[in-house]
């Protein structure tokens, strides 16, 4: 088998093992599924894109929370659809989701459940916000 041949299988095989992670994730699964009309960015080069499009425009400090944010509440989290919502986890294996927007269904529950750290984020890079580890919001501006 020639090189070439080979390390296209070996990233094939990457990329099933990393869908197969977040399809059975059921936290993951139950929330796109709360969504309702999200897409999954599953292009893994399109995630990281995102991440590193998201890094460029927000300065994070050694915590991962947003420098010059603000503490807030679930209630009072507006995100308009009038433009894509992007949501990505800390962990590498998720995929990160189009959201159309709109209230979080369930208070936030499920989409807070999935990973210890949550970033949400307009298609502007205009707006973010943050839940952390311990369980608080963080929104920029």
């Amino acid at each position: 088998m020639d090189r070439v041949r080979l390390e296209h299988l070996k990233e094939k095989n990457r990329a099933f093992v990393r869908r197969k992670t977040w399809e059975e994730h059921e936290l993951f699964q139950d929330c796109v599924r709360s969504l309702g009309n999200a897409r999954l960015i599953e292009a893994i080069e399109e995630t990281r894109g995102l991440i590193h499009s998201m890094c460029g425009r927000f300065s994070f400090d050694e915590y991962g929370h947003i420098k010059g944010s603000r503490p807030a509440a679930v209630d009072e989290l507006d995100f308009g659809t009038d433009q894509t919502w992007y949501i990505v986890w800390d962990d590498a294996a998720l995929p990160a989701v189009a959201w159309g927007g709109g209230p979080l269904p369930n208070e936030g529950h499920d989409l807070f459940a999935v990973a210890f750290d949550t970033y949400i984020f307009n298609s502007s890079f205009t707006e973010i916000v943050h839940r952390d580890s311990s369980g608080r919001l963080w929104r920029y501006p």
